[in-house]
């Protein structure tokens, strides 16, 4: 039996408690702060203490370092290699060396907001910073889940803003200037990610087979990551199909050779190895650049 009130104080401040009766049958109040929806997950977790007998006893509160061990375990499960590796350089480079040593209790609002002014300070930008600050609180987020840590250490976390940038496009006279500049495969890729509007890695993880002309789409399935590992597309919205404009299927109707094996790489060097993301990135900065376009 457990239920919520809102207690007022004498300063005017309000906090949200719990009432609860222990597996001995007496009642206990625990204090949650201000707010009643972590007054709600408190009774959860309290409740089922009760309910395994545990209530009262002392509390598991690991070393940050010792729960993020266990955390990226089963996200090792969860993740493609890329994102995984993603992860873990953010976690090794900004956020154990300053938490790893930390009891899940001691990371505060205070010590988070102190953190996340330290990386802006260093020169991180905005968007690293914010992408940095959603990974850990993906990993103490699920502690709170687990009944591990009560508190909420990222309540009224203030972030860096991050400045919208204006795009800037090829026209379409650009586009075919640009192309014109290429040889073959550049020409190809290039039209792929212009008029099809993949990511460089989509595209040079395509296979014969996932050009359909019948249908006039390109199948996306794939991905090359940055590390030269075809990874599967995991989500059901980054697996789809993207329509092929008239002009982009007679590039590909050019391209393509008599005799292609529908598992042939689409793009690669004459040896059938993968290519490179920063070759091509470089490869389309000179076609740019012989076209006398802007960077």
């Amino acid at each position: 039996m457990a239920y919520i009130y809102k207690k007022v104080h004498r300063s005017g401040n309000i906090s949200f408690v719990v009432r609860i009766k222990d597996q001995n049958g007496i009642w206990r109040e625990k204090s949650a702060g201000p707010r009643r929806k972590d007054a709600e997950i408190l009774m959860a977790r309290l409740l089922q203490e009760v309910a395994a007998g545990t209530f009262g006893q002392e509390r598991i509160d690991p070393r940050f370092s010792e729960f993020y061990a266990s955390w990226i375990e089963a996200k090792n499960k969860a993740l493609k290699p890329s994102s995984l590796a993603d992860y873990s350089n953010a976690f090794n480079r900004y956020i154990l060396p300053r938490f790893g040593r930390l009891h899940l209790s001691q990371i505060t609002p205070l010590v988070v907001q102190s953190w996340v002014n330290d990386l802006s300070s260093s020169g991180l930008s905005p968007a690293s910073v914010r992408k940095v600050y959603r990974y850990f609180s993906s990993c103490l987020n699920q502690a709170r889940k687990q009944g591990i840590l009560e508190a909420d250490p990222f309540r009224g976390i203030i972030l860096p803003r991050v400045q919208a940038r204006e795009l800037d496009f090829l026209t379409p006279g650009e586009r075919a200037r640009m192309l014109d500049v290429c040889g073959p495969r550049e020409r190809a890729l290039f039209a792929v990610l212009a008029y099809a509007g993949l990511r460089l890695g989509e595209a040079l993880a395509l296979r014969v087979r996932d050009v359909d002309f019948g249908a006039g789409a390109i199948r996306v399935e794939r991905s090359l990551s940055a590390r030269g590992i075809i990874e599967g597309h995991k989500g059901s919205s980054a697996r789809r199909a993207v329509p092929m404009v008239g002009i982009l299927q007679e590039e590909l109707k050019a391209y393509i050779p008599l005799g292609s094996g529908p598992d042939d790489l689409l793009f690669c060097i004459s040896s059938g190895r993968l290519l490179d993301h920063s070759n091509d990135l470089r490869c389309f900065h000179r076609a740019l650049e012989a076209a006398g376009l802007k960077g």
